[in-house]
């Protein structure tokens, strides 16, 4: 019960901040100034696992969940004493249908994508609900696509530079929680490093992708997305290149190149490519836009997870005749091959992004 409330109240925040930030930041400065707004989406993975390390093994494992009612409390602060006031559109609409069906379709199909990834893709239930989310996502699509005030605008996805920055997202997420699902589990079961000691070595990751944030965001002001995207590309190619060919006797200096490298890519890719989808979507529709971004995230993080996961178990159980740590050693190795295919389709998609768009 307590984490459906902390899901409706959470999943509010991200659309309606990236929103209202759009109206309120001009064109020319978006680059740089949703960068910032970007940081925790980058930061708090990376800086979650050393925090949430540190607690378990100084303090009780409930001080994970209750840090965040200060922060909370400070958040709700920050809203009342400086949150901006907009007038409502009274012209605007509810989307009944779409709200009714909306819970159902996204829900049903992440949980069912969790169960086969959990109990294998043969499992009943796993089937019933991807099976049953999938009809309800096609219901709903119907839906939206017929009514004037949709709750989600998919006519956006008829924008090719919308598109185009949409996959490019999913691209990404697909690597970043690839990374941040592998990367720690390789520290802890292959090097043998604590829960404590991995989250500290993430940290490097998480002050580069400040880094990359920072500079992508200057560099898609001045020079377009791709000036940006490309190089976060590239990047992330090297990186995981590195993380293929890693081993347990690799230096620790080897190690962090990787995860700083990783870090940077991300900075210089993420918000960049979101900037490039939103900006290509005209600003009336910009609040409905925003949160078919943010729950078709959900969905490909979590199909992302499911299959990277499933892989990663199929690869292990194919190194017969190895010994444990060999078999789990070439199977992270095969795992950051097939992330290298995925940067690989990014950095080709983005070559045929426009310089710059305009909505």
């Amino acid at each position: 019960m307590w984490r459906i409330a902390q899901g409706l109240t959470g999943g509010v925040v991200a659309p309606i901040g990236i929103g209202m930030s759009f109206k309120i930041i001009p064109m020319e400065k978006r680059g740089s100034m949703m960068g910032l707004l970007g940081l925790p989406m980058l930061l708090a993975p990376t800086i979650g696992p050393a925090l949430s390390g540190f607690l378990v093994k100084h303090f009780n494992w409930t001080t994970v969940f209750l840090i965040n009612l200060p922060v909370g409390i400070l958040a709700l602060i920050f809203v009342l004493l400086f949150l901006p006031n907009f007038s409502a559109n009274k012209a605007s609409k509810i989307d009944l249908k779409g709200a009714l069906l909306s819970p159902f379709a996204f829900p049903i199909l992440i949980y069912g994508v969790h169960v086969g990834a959990d109990k294998g893709w043969s499992n009943p239930t796993a089937l019933s609900f991807v099976g049953l989310g999938f009809i309800m996502l096609l219901l709903f699509i119907i839906v939206e696509l017929r009514v004037e005030n949709p709750l989600l605008h998919l006519r956006a996805f008829a924008i090719p530079e919308f598109t185009k920055g949409i996959s490019l997202m999913w691209l990404n997420q697909i690597v970043v929680f690839g990374a941040m699902l592998l990367v720690p589990l390789y520290l802890q079961n292959v090097v043998g490093l604590s829960s404590e000691n991995t989250g500290l070595i993430m940290v490097p990751q998480a002050i580069a992708s400040f880094l990359g944030m920072t500079i992508g965001g200057r560099i898609f002001d001045k020079f377009g997305t791709k000036a940006a995207v490309l190089p976060g590309f590239t990047l992330g190619a090297l990186s995981l290149s590195l993380f293929s060919q890693i081993k347990p006797s690799s230096s620790l200096a080897f190690t962090l190149c990787a995860i700083v490298l990783l870090g940077l890519s991300q900075g210089l890719v993420n918000m960049q490519v979101n900037n490039h989808a939103l900006q290509s979507v005209p600003m009336k529709n910009i609040s409905r836009v925003t949160p078919l971004t943010n729950e078709m995230m959900q969905v490909v993080n979590s199909f992302a997870i499911a299959f990277l996961t499933a892989f990663f178990s199929g690869q292990i159980k194919k190194q017969t005749g190895l010994s444990p740590l060999q078999a789990n050693l070439t199977a992270f190795h095969n795992t950051f091959y097939l992330l290298l295919i995925f940067v690989s389709f990014g950095f080709i998609l983005s070559l045929f992004l426009r310089k710059k768009v305009k909505a």
